[in-house]
């Protein structure tokens, strides 16, 4: 049976390794200082192979450090305050890199090779939870801890909309490389009734790159929320692009 990204091969657009590094170190370094970039960006094998307090210890420095200007005197004062942004950091990520530690570590999701974790989009105000990149798919991840609502919804659909509309590097490769932008919604404590939710079909232009509704899952749907994501870039569900829709509210 082929690999997942042997099938991706196939698909739309002509993903390389190159588009995939150049889209990484887009995310990560940031030549326009408004832009923003990553507090935490590495490739699936190192993610899987680090443990769980370096990666939030990568993620507390890079808060305290981003947008900071420190004083020789401040340092004390800013050496505790990285303590306790720690904490708070490994309170709410510990769960989530848990998740995703499980879903990635199933072989039939190796195509998504890159982990960018809270994208701090300076430019829009906003820090998306977590940027999943393999061949032809961008997976935009929010993590909620109670019951998915309407609202968080409309949220992660926002994050899309603004990548697809204001960085440059995810616009080139919509446009270019026919890459599709899938949001996800996952519920980290509880279990939800339904498995998966899974919608076919995208929205209008200008935003006809972005699934049209978010998929939703619990933590133990997500490895079937991604590789859904993966189907709807091979075609394998054969989504409409041209679809007629309503357009979500988010802006």
């Amino acid at each position: 049976m082929p690999s997942a990204s042997a099938e991706l091969d196939k698909g739309p657009g002509t993903f390389t390794a190159l588009h995939l590094e150049q889209y990484t170190k887009a995310m990560h370094h940031s030549h326009d200082s408004g832009a923003g970039s990553a507090w935490y960006c590495a490739d699936r094998a190192t993610f899987l192979a680090s443990d769980q307090e370096s990666i939030v210890a990568k993620l507390s420095g890079s808060a305290a450090a981003q947008g900071w200007h420190i004083e020789p005197q401040q340092h004390e004062e800013w050496g505790a305050s990285v303590g306790i942004l720690h904490e708070e950091i490994q309170q709410r990520s510990g769960a989530e890199i848990e998740i995703l530690r499980q879903a990635l570590d199933e072989t039939d999701l190796s195509a998504y090779s890159s982990v960018i974790l809270e994208y701090d989009f300076r430019r829009r105000g906003l820090r998306l939870d977590c940027v999943l990149l393999a061949p032809g798919v961008l997976a935009v991840i929010e993590f909620k801890r109670s019951k998915l609502t309407p609202a968080d919804g409309d949220q992660v659909t926002n994050y899309c909309v603004n990548l697809v509309e204001f960085h440059e590097e995810t616009q080139r490769l919509c446009e270019e490389e026919d890459l599709i932008v899938v949001p996800i919604l996952v519920q980290t404590q509880g279990q939800r009734e339904k498995p998966a939710e899974i919608a076919e079909g995208f929205h209008d232009p200008p935003w006809s790159s972005i699934l049209r509704t978010p998929i939703r899952c619990d933590s133990r749907g997500l490895g079937k929320g991604l590789r859904q994501a993966l189907q709807q870039a091979r075609g394998d569900t054969k989504p409409n692009r041209n679809h007629t829709t309503t357009q979500s509210t988010a802006r």
